[in-house]
């Protein structure tokens, strides 16, 4: 999802609920099932991006 989200960018409405319950989870403000149930996402995906983006954010860091 990371890649698609990348490439395509948040335009569809389940690319911006994931986008917001990774943020939410990121920031502590909601548990991972917690942002599942709230924006319709699989927690499972959830975890995947957020572990996508920190991987991505490694990469840029070392490029920068």
């Amino acid at each position: 999802m990371f890649e698609k989200f990348m490439t395509e960018g948040v335009t569809t409405p389940y690319m911006m609920a994931l986008c917001r319950a990774s943020l939410d989870v990121r920031a502590g403000v909601l548990s991972l099932n917690e942002a599942a149930n709230i924006y319709n996402v699989d927690p499972e995906i959830i975890n995947q991006f957020n572990i996508d983006l920190v991987g991505y954010d490694i990469i840029q860091k070392k490029r920068g």
